[in-house]
């Protein structure tokens, strides 16, 4: 089982790396087209 899950999270590590830094920011696109509506 700790191999199982072992590799699991090596996957979910990966995948969740590569997912957050090629995705693009959303927020900026929003942003662009409905300036001063978005609070941060």
């Amino acid at each position: 089982m700790k191999r199982v899950l072992d590799s699991q999270r090596a996957w979910v590590e990966r995948v969740v790396f590569y997912e957050l830094m090629n995705s693009p920011d959303l927020a900026l696109a929003y942003d662009h087209h409905f300036p001063g509506k978005l609070k941060r």
